[in-house]
């Protein structure tokens, strides 16, 4: 299950309609309930060790018109606080309160790997952006690295390009660097041309043709 939606679970909320949303710096879900369970402080704490270190998991939740009750996984200490605060609100809340539950990841590269928590909304967010945001925005994934990992923590079919590595969380496929100058590129392409978006465009065709491994014959 998706990590997310398993600290959702926790509060005994149904996921089914929720709001999810992803781009290459969060991943982003959010439940709307008529009650909840509060969950335990290891619960919630052995929940967290699903998440990677490089990344910093946020709970906000809200009961009808109260202030929001929060906790990130920088400060585990103050897990009980946001029990104890929730549970306050809710014995004074009605039978049925409106719930909003978020539950959010702000992710970070560390050693070259960045989490992908749903592939299938990476590319929703992908294709809703412009050619020229894509290639800025891969062109910022690479500033001062030739190679990302993209870990992806639900199953896929691994695939890649020379830059671009999309693997499961204990992949065991073998990574192959790339010799390729890419500065020796970018300064030829401005010695012969007039490229307007120079400074923001630092990526070559090559970071996007897929390695297609031929199969075994039969």
């Amino acid at each position: 299950m998706n990590p997310l939606f398993s600290i959702a679970a926790l509060f005994n909320v149904s996921t089914v309609g929720n709001q999810f949303k992803e781009d290459f710096e969060s991943a982003m879900v959010k439940v709307s309930a008529h009650g909840l369970k509060v969950p335990t402080e290891t619960e919630i704490k052995s929940e967290l060790t699903q998440f990677s270190n490089r990344d910093l998991v946020h709970c906000d939740v809200k009961i009808d018109e109260s202030d929001p009750v929060s906790f990130h996984s920088g400060q585990p200490d103050l897990i009980s606080g946001f029990i104890t605060t929730l549970s306050d609100i809710l014995a004074v809340a009605g039978e049925t309160p409106n719930i909003q539950l978020e539950i959010s990841v702000e992710k970070r590269i560390v050693t070259d790997q960045l989490t992908i928590f749903s592939l299938q909304h990476l590319a929703d967010y992908l294709t809703a952006a412009s050619l020229k945001g894509l290639l800025v925005k891969f062109s910022e994934l690479l500033a001062s690295r030739n190679i990302l990992r993209f870990v992806c923590v639900e199953p896929i079919q691994e695939f890649n390009t020379e830059t671009f590595w999309f693997e499961t969380v204990n992949s065991n496929k073998p990574l192959a660097l790339s010799a390729r100058n890419r500065e020796g590129i970018f300064s030829k392409r401005n010695d012969v041309c007039h490229f307007e978006n120079s400074s923001e465009i630092r990526t070559v065709p090559e970071d996007f043709f897929y390695k297609i491994e031929a199969r075994a014959k039969s």
